[in-house]
């Protein structure tokens, strides 16, 4: 993912996994990855600007 202000790649800084329909035996279990991102370039005004990515 590139970075909305500066267009330069941005870089991962936590990854963590998100878990819905465990509580319950009837719902199907899916497990999404949750990324954080972090512009990489110390010229741009949203370095360390910290962005959520959801992959389902």
């Amino acid at each position: 993912m590139k970075c909305p202000k500066c267009n330069i790649e941005m870089q991962i800084t936590k990854s963590n996994l998100r878990f819905e329909g465990d509580n319950s035996p009837d719902t199907e279990t899916k497990a999404y990855r949750v990324l954080t991102l972090e512009c990489r370039n110390p010229q741009c005004i949203g370095h360390k600007e910290v962005i959520e990515s959801l992959e389902k």
